[in-house]
């Protein structure tokens, strides 16, 4: 029998963009990291709105009391799911910028996109459903999150530059960057992008996806 935990609610906490407290006692937040890591799981085969707080409640040993009193909705749930999963970009994202230091334009590309098709592995039920949440709600991106991801894409965009462009060239890097990723989103998340179906290499499917970055001609 798995017994539930009620240590969730942490009344010494910080807040964070989404307007839900983060715990700041280890076994809250040990509680939390499995709240996040139940319905990650549960996104993987379902869509959000199939999956109920009771699921979530079992999957994670947090009770639904809990689960409630920490967040208020199961919509608020999937925005600090986002959250959780921006961190996880921005502490990689971080990571990476120390790896490639001295790296060629091409290593550096190459090393951008392994970590976004990594992402979207393992993190590929929650975009998927807040991409679907944003397609049929458009405007509800809380601000913070939206300014948040502009941070993570110019953080990025320097990586792939190494302030060694022109405006105008980074400017046309950060849109080539943006289409390699949007074609790696969709594969990986809705298996919609035909000139990359059937690539099960990940080496082999990031060489394609870098050659839109580096390989078409400026308008």
């Amino acid at each position: 029998m798995v017994r539930h935990s009620k240590a969730f609610v942490d009344q010494s906490s910080a807040r964070i963009p989404g307007g839900v407290r983060k715990p700041l006692q280890q076994r809250s937040r040990a509680s939390l990291e499995r709240v996040y890591q139940a319905c990650n799981e549960l996104l993987q085969e379902q869509t959000f709105d199939a999956i109920t707080i009771a699921q979530i409640s079992a999957k994670s040993a947090v009770t639904v009391g809990s689960i409630y009193q920490r967040f208020g909705s199961k919509d608020a749930l999937l925005w600090d799911l986002y959250e959780h999963y921006l961190d996880n970009v921005h502490e990689r994202v971080n990571e990476l910028g120390e790896e490639l230091v001295g790296a060629s334009s091409r290593s550096r590309a190459s090393a951008v996109l392994e970590l976004a098709v990594g992402l979207f592995r393992q993190h590929r039920g929650t975009v998927r459903s807040l991409l679907l949440r944003h397609q049929h709600s458009p405007g509800t991106v809380p601000a913070a999150l939206s300014q948040r991801i502009e941070t993570i894409t110019a953080r990025i965009t320097d990586l792939l530059v190494a302030g060694q462009a022109t405006d105008e060239d980074r400017l046309d890097l950060e849109f080539r960057y943006s289409v390699a990723v949007a074609a790696c989103r969709d594969h990986l998340l809705f298996r919609s992008f035909r000139a990359l179906a059937g690539q099960s290499d990940d080496k082999a499917f990031i060489d394609r996806l870098a050659l839109i970055i580096f390989d078409q001609p400026k308008g």
